[in-house]
């Protein structure tokens, strides 16, 4: 009887591409060489082998398919959770812009209505200077006028300085989170290709800290840009009451009397003291 044909190569391969470690595939078919070349094998010696084969592939499928499973899990979660988080601050951050504009369209029409008010009353009184009480408004409201002009420029210098400062640091601040998530992202994939059971753990924790760390980062940039953002609308109110009184009508100088004199007075007092403020 003639020795049955057995191809070791062809096998090896099969093993190997069903999962089989090489040194796992290269002892089973020593094995089955030995048998089925010593014509000492039997259907059931093949079987039985069959069935080892196959119980070893399916474990193997299942614990990868398990593995898997539990990466896409945790991956899925993360974003979910780093979603959910950027949401909430987006709505915090447009809850609080409209605040802002609101705050700042009713402070500018009450500014509006007294400036009215003060201009109405104003012309009243100017019914009754002299020539001595025109003069002296003139002087007291060129002072006035040359103060809050110098006072006006100084604001506005520090506020585009400090807006500048501000938006370069977050810029900065958020390249650098960008970066390092990129950074920790690529590494992560990395050593997951080549990562067991206990490599993939470790990675979940990883990547657990990485995303909150992120959050703080992120939440932090957010709480500087609502306070850059407030400090902006608070100095842009003052510059639009200067430009009120910048835009006053100078051919009406001769109407204005002694109450744009006290009026004007009291706006280069109140200015510059709110300047000397503003620079302690």
């Amino acid at each position: 009887m003639a020795e049955p044909h057995f191809d070791t190569h062809r096998e090896f391969d099969r093993f190997v591409d069903a999962g089989f470690e090489t040194k796992q595939a290269e002892a089973i078919v020593h094995s089955l060489q030995a048998v089925l070349i010593g014509g000492v094998a039997t259907k059931a010696d093949i079987e039985r082998l069959e069935a080892v084969s196959k119980a070893d592939i399916e474990r193997l499928e299942a614990a990868t398919k398990a593995d898997i499973e539990r990466f896409e899990a945790a991956t899925k979660t993360s974003f979910e959770g780093l979603e959910a988080a950027n949401k909430a601050d987006i709505e915090r951050l447009e809850a609080a812009t409209k605040a802002g504009f609101e705050r700042f369209e009713a402070a500018t029409k009450a500014d509006i209505e007294r400036f009215e008010a003060a201009t109405k009353t104003s012309f009243e009184g100017l019914e009754a200077a002299n020539k001595a009480d025109i003069e002296r408004l003139e002087a007291a409201t060129k002072a006035g006028f040359e103060r809050f002009e110098a006072a006006t420029k100084a604001d506005i210098e520090r506020f585009e300085a400090a807006t500048k400062t501000s938006f370069e640091g977050l810029e900065a601040a958020n390249k650098a989170d960008i970066e390092r998530l990129e950074a920790a992202t690529k590494a992560g994939f990395e050593r997951f290709e080549a990562a067991t059971k206990a490599d993939i753990e470790r990675f979940e924790a990883a990547t657990k800290t990485s995303f909150e760390g992120l959050e703080a980062a992120n939440k932090a940039d957010i709480e500087r840009l609502e306070a850059a953002t407030k400090a902006g609308f608070e100095r842009f109110e003052a510059k639009v009451e200067a430009r009120i009184a910048q835009n006053a009508n100078m051919h009406l100088k001769w109407l204005i009397g002694t109450a744009i004199a006290l009026g004007g007075a009291i706006i280069g007092y109140l200015h510059y003291f709110g300047g000397v403020g503003a620079v302690g």
